[in-house]
């Protein structure tokens, strides 16, 4: 027995589902005894292996094998869609993140966050209250957020918090990863994540309204809120899904997947940016720490040895800064806030 723990630590933290044989002593005191275990889950992950895998395959193919991962044939895909599916994934690497993607039905909005990883809760029809979402003061226990890697709200529409002080303490929590309630300040890495759909075409929908319609009117016209996402993911963009794009090729174990995305969330990448770029000025404070954690996240998933060009970080600045953007762009129409410009000043 102690040779089996000493081979699968993490049985002694939490329990992993294994296949277990056993045999029956009757002269033992215990009768059960395990004769052999194995694993159905990943028992331990040696990030050492992901970093020396990934030197051997181009950018092109790491993203293909990370498209693959998730069940969908890259062969289907632009480069441009490819990376917006992989935006997806974000919230899984990067702590505190916050994700908004809205778009037409049936292109796999609220899918990666139910099936990919079993550290993430798809809270859906958006009913919830404090409690069950932040801290029960009866119970004393944290909620969703202290117990997850990533909290997402399936279909916006529907978010109704019971209690009134719901969204001010969301705004809170998304603005700096802490919330009080009571005398208890609680701090937790959850990234929230909102999906939902657009039922009309997106050109028509910002000559009448703006891109956050969909959401709940206390949120969608609440700037202080709006100003908290990190980035919008433009759905509309991803075609909707058909049989030929899932992958029949191979990819890396979901399991797997989810445990190293885990494990890439005790590292950091958004200082990368400094060493060949400059912000430019017209960035406020919330727009820096917004960019940098999507040039964090995407740098994690596309180069998790760390190794890239300053051509492939520009890329990814390039795009992090558009999913910033996006959302500057529709606080304008409530408010006059000046539009965040993709300046870049090269050392």
């Amino acid at each position: 027995m102690r040779s089996i723990q000493k081979k699968y630590e993490r049985l002694l933290i939490g329990g992993i589902w294994s296949i277990v044989r056993l045999s029956y002593d009757h002269e033992s005191e215990d009768h059960f005894v395990i004769d052999s275990l194995t694993p159905v889950q990943v028992p331990s992950i040696d990030m050492q292996e992901i970093k020396d895998a990934r030197q051997h395959f181009t950018t092109d193919e790491w993203l293909d094998l990370l498209l693959r991962t998730i069940g969908m044939e890259p062969d289907q895909f632009d480069k441009r869609v490819k990376l917006l599916l992989i935006a997806r994934l974000i919230p899984f690497v990067e702590n505190n993140y916050n994700l908004v993607e809205l778009g037409p039905r049936g292109t796999g909005k609220s899918h990666v966050y139910k099936e990919l990883s079993p550290n993430t809760i798809l809270v859906s029809g958006g009913q919830t209250t404090v409690a069950n979402l932040f801290y029960n003061m009866a119970r004393h226990e944290v909620g969703l957020v202290g117990m997850w890697d990533v909290v997402a709200f399936d279909e916006v529409a529907g978010i109704n918090f019971k209690d009134q002080d719901g969204i001010q303490i969301m705004k809170d929590y998304m603005a700096s990863g802490s919330f009080v309630r009571g005398r208890t300040e609680v701090q937790a890495s959850a990234g929230m994540v909102f999906v939902g759909n657009i039922n009309q075409s997106v050109d028509v929908l910002l000559r009448t309204s703006n891109l956050f319609e969909p959401f709940p009117p206390e949120m969608g016209t609440d700037t202080a809120f709006l100003d908290r996402i990190h980035a919008y993911l433009p759905g509309w963009e991803i075609p909707k899904y058909k049989p030929a794009f899932f992958t029949k090729g191979y990819g890396l174990i979901t399991d797997y997947m989810a445990e190293v995305m885990r494990e890439l969330r005790k590292t950091g990448y958004g200082d990368v940016i400094e060493e060949y770029f400059t912000l430019g000025a017209q960035l406020n404070q919330r727009d820096t720490i917004a960019v940098r954690k999507t040039v964090s996240g995407m740098i994690k998933l596309l180069f998790p040895d760390g190794k890239f060009t300053k051509d492939e970080l520009e890329e990814v600045l390039q795009f992090a800064l558009e999913m910033r953007r996006r959302v500057k762009e529709q606080l304008k129409k409530n408010r006059r806030d000046g539009i965040l410009r993709c300046e870049l000043l090269v050392h």
